[in-house]
């Protein structure tokens, strides 16, 4: 599923308001030199993302954080920007200059001895991206959620579930699944205030590439 707020040259498009989620059939057009970040580049979904950003010539930028296992980008042509998403001063150099941003740097795990981690990173660090993206006016930030944020209530009578269904909040089982659900009203809320947005929400990611591996590899 996918989730867009805004005008500029258009994936799905709705406004801050969920309720009125529409869906267009063009997307936003990625130029050759484009400057284009994306953070969580060297991830499974993020190396995969970076790969086809930069077939279309733009000129990629990849933030990393410190010691990230970086074989997913190995022969990527790629400005490395070494960060942790923590950092909203470092995240907000990192914005300057691109047009677009994909965000995609996310802790996905389901358990961690210390649970904070996961909401500083999730959260906080989508946070320091929106703040980022705009201080430096970019046109659009993608921004990678997930499925298990949506409400399944319907399913159970047949009806599938898709990006307008609103998840009960007592079943987001695990923090993983907690952050992601508030770091999403986070950047509904920025498309509210005017950003443009556009959501989308993987379900199991799976092929070549998944060096960690993710849990659901």
């Amino acid at each position: 599923p996918v989730k867009g707020a805004g005008e500029a040259g258009g994936a799905p498009e709705a406004s801050g308001n969920a309720q009125q989620q529409t869906t267009m059939t063009d997307v936003a057009r990625l130029e050759p030199g484009d400057r284009v970040l994306i953070t969580g580049a060297s991830g499974f979904i993020g190396s995969a993302v970076t790969r086809a950003v930069r077939a279309t010539g733009a000129e990629v930028a990849v933030l990393v954080e410190p010691d990230a296992d970086e074989r997913n980008l190995k022969d990527i042509d790629a400005q490395r920007i070494v960060a942790d998403i923590r950092d909203a001063a470092a995240v907000r150099d990192a914005c300057r200059g691109a047009r677009f941003v994909f965000h995609l740097a996310a802790i996905y795990r389901f358990w961690a001895r210390d649970p904070r981690i996961i909401y500083d990173v999730n959260v906080g660090g989508t946070l320091n991206v929106l703040d980022g993206a705009r201080a430096a006016g970019c046109e659009r930030l993608v921004y990678t959620s997930t499925v298990g944020v949506l409400g399944l209530g319907q399913t159970r009578h047949g009806v599938p579930a898709d990006e307008t269904s609103f998840a009960d909040i007592s079943h987001l089982f695990g923090h993983y699944k907690r952050s992601k659900f508030i770091a999403e009203h986070e950047v509904l809320r920025a498309a509210a205030q005017g950003l443009d947005v556009c959501i989308v929400l993987p379900t199991f990611p799976l092929g070549p590439g998944d060096v960690g591996p993710t849990p659901t590899g």
